[in-house]
């Protein structure tokens, strides 16, 4: 994810920021699936990924991405697991 290649067939999201007073009420998850919808258009995205910390895997799954495994990503003390959807 440290590489863009304009013409790459995976789109990575980087976050999802919700301001704190507007958490837990379901915005996340909605715009990541109105979000999902989009990119389902896009003929050149074949896939979506992200990387996350395990305590907001269940926001990424149950916008329909699939939690692959530990990440090799190393940055800061917790670990990082990777999100991937084939579109």
């Amino acid at each position: 994810m440290s590489n863009h290649e304009p013409d790459g067939e995976t789109l990575c999201i980087h976050s999802v920021c919700v301001t704190k007073i507007h958490q837990r009420k379901g915005i996340a998850l909605y715009l990541l699936r109105k979000y999902i919808e989009k990119m389902k258009e896009m003929k050149n995205v074949k896939s979506i990924a992200l990387i996350s910390h395990d305590h907001f895997l269940g926001l990424y799954t149950k916008a329909g991405l699939n939690l692959v495994g530990e990440s090799d990503v190393t940055h800061g003390p917790e670990k990082w697991y990777e999100c991937r959807l084939t579109l």
